[in-house]
């Protein structure tokens, strides 16, 4: 130690060792720092979810059973309560990982992991823990929800599924589907949001507070002004007329207790007419897009929504983020598609382009070929 220049008198090293260890006894846990980080976020129904996550998927502990005879449900075996956050290994996050119900909840284990992973990242930014590098890492973890691969449906299909609904929710399967709007943003709209054919889209039902349903965006982005299809606007005045609640805030989609629909309820009403739809269609491909997976889930018409807009304006990613509300453009991305009939669209595009400049000729076989 002399030598190397890192003697320092004994008493000294006694006084740094203790020290030291008391600096690791007060470190966070991953339950004490999680739980810090979860608060910490803007949102309430950000919160709300994270809170579930960490505590059933991360901490492990038990989800109580409705049943009395039946024994709470654990999502894991390998509990990083009590973890340091300085001493969290990646041999300790891939037993975690392991332990999970990745066969039959692999969204909700793939949102623990992200959340997880946000965590430990939060605590290498904190500068007064001694965390270098983030453990969190296994190849093919925390990939996004499989809602956001629902392919588009033709308008046709759409039409028919809004046709399924009951007649007072059809409009907004129709709006989603043609503007892009998110469920909660259907199900909070107002009768003070329109202005002839200009939709306001400034709430969103709040699922957390059910005292006052109708809450604020998540952004001030998602804030927009959409013109409405001429199209469309024959709907909109009939259900204005018929079905809205009275007043400039009365609820366009409402349940009898004068509240907004809540989600469960209106993805019940959705599934039951795709499968309407998928009994009574004779093409393959829609009855299968309809009902395989668990069937299509609403978030689905944001995507046909989007995905014809980001066509229809010729690939302007700016007019998509400002439609769909995005604050950014990889986020608008995850709702383009390029599936075959739009391949299809535009491949007879290049066709006739081709002919038209006399390319399209066979080549005439020769003698000497």
């Amino acid at each position: 130690m002399i030598s190397s220049g890192r003697w320092t008198p004994p008493a000294d090293r006694i006084v740094e060792a203790r020290r030291d260890e008391e600096a690791r006894r007060s470190a966070p846990t991953i339950a004490d720092f999680g739980s810090a980080y979860v608060e910490s976020r803007s949102t309430e129904g950000t919160k709300s979810r994270y809170r579930q996550l960490l505590k059933l998927y991360i901490l492990g502990e038990p989800l109580p059973s409705k049943r009395k005879d039946a024994k709470p449900k654990v999502y894991t075996t390998h509990s990083l309560r009590a973890v340091k956050v300085e001493e969290l290994t990646r041999r300790q996050v891939k037993d975690w990982w392991a332990s999970l119900p990745l066969g039959e909840r692999l969204d909700s284990c793939n949102q623990a992991y992200a959340l997880l992973r946000a965590i430990m990242n939060a605590a290498v930014e904190n500068e007064e823990l001694a965390v270098e590098v983030n453990p969190v890492k296994i190849k093919g973890a925390g990939k996004p929800s499989r809602e956001r691969d629902n392919a588009p449906l033709p308008l046709p299909v759409l039409y028919a599924i809004a046709d399924a609904m009951p007649v007072r929710f059809r409009l907004g399967v129709l709006l989603a589907g043609v503007l892009g709007l998110r469920s909660g943003e259907v199900r909070a709209l107002q009768r003070q949001d329109f202005d002839g054919d200009v939709l306001h889209v400034q709430h969103s039902v709040n699922p957390h507070d059910w005292d006052n349903p109708i809450g604020k965006l998540k952004t001030d982005r998602s804030d927009r002004r959409l013109v409405i299809p001429q199209a469309l606007m024959n709907d909109v005045r009939e259900h204005l007329r018929d079905f809205t609640q009275l007043g400039p805030t009365g609820l366009l989609f409402w349940t009898m207790d004068g509240k907004p629909v809540r989600s469960a309820a209106w993805l019940k009403m959705f599934k039951k007419a795709c499968q309407q739809v998928a009994d009574e269609t004779d093409d393959e491909a829609t009855r299968r897009l309809l009902t395989e997976n668990g069937g299509y889930v609403f978030h689905g018409t944001r995507v046909i929504g989007l995905t014809g807009i980001y066509r229809l304006s010729g690939g302007n990613l700016k007019a998509v983020m400002t439609v769909g509300g995005h604050t950014s453009a990889k986020t608008a991305l995850r709702y383009q598609r390029a599936e075959l009939d739009y391949q299809r669209a535009i491949m007879e595009a290049e066709s006739q382009e081709i002919e038209a400049q006399g390319l399209g000729r066979a080549r005439t076989v020769g003698a000497d070929d």
